[in-house]
């Protein structure tokens, strides 16, 4: 069975007063978004994963800057403009599980206004299929941070990190480090 999983990885915060960027940034061009999407997975694997950047933009004093909610992007702009911040990664993932597994994910689903972290769940197969996709997620995801960090000079990005039993639950790492949501596929 297939599992559908979209996330948003958010790979800077704002430790340093000096560093305004959201993401990645590009020179005169911004990828646009699942057209320019990056497969992080091989065509021959059956579970996969792809993420892409959306040009989520509004027009201040003649320039494009990034905003979570921006409809303003003008690619006249993008074409004059030197630095241009990429924002927040986006991407899906296409989980095989078993029924036993996708029961166990469907089996208490969290309520609007319920805090994460809280529940503790009880079955081996929710833990096991949530630690085995996050760890995907994380290392693909991770190599493209880091690679992006270090090949390309962008060491504002943050690392992602994995998931640590010992420093949060696994539910609290997947709400606020990966946005993971997920849906059933049809």
């Amino acid at each position: 069975m297939e599992l559908k999983l979209a996330f948003q990885i958010h790979s800077t915060t704002h430790l340093h007063d000096f560093i305004n960027e959201v993401g990645p940034l590009f020179y005169k061009w911004l990828p646009d978004g699942r057209k320019d999407a990056i497969a992080l997975t091989m065509p021959s694997e059956q579970e996969q994963i792809i993420v892409w950047l959306e040009r989520r933009m509004v027009v201040s004093h003649g320039f494009l800057r990034w905003k979570p909610d921006g409809t303003e992007f003008d690619p006249d702009i993008m074409k004059r403009q030197g630095k241009l911040d990429g924002g927040v990664l986006f991407g899906e993932m296409n989980a095989i599980v078993s029924r036993d597994e996708r029961a166990a994910v469907q089996k208490r689903p969290f309520k609007v206004g319920e805090r994460f972290g809280d529940y503790d769940p009880e079955s081996e197969e929710y833990v096991t299929t949530g630690r085995r996709i996050t760890e995907k997620i994380q290392k693909r995801v991770g190599r493209l941070i880091n690679r992006l960090r270090t090949q390309y000079g962008q060491y504002w990005l943050e690392d992602l990190r994995p998931w640590d039993s010992r420093r949060m639950s696994l539910g609290t790492y997947c709400s606020s480090i990966l946005n993971l949501r997920w849906w059933k596929r049809a």
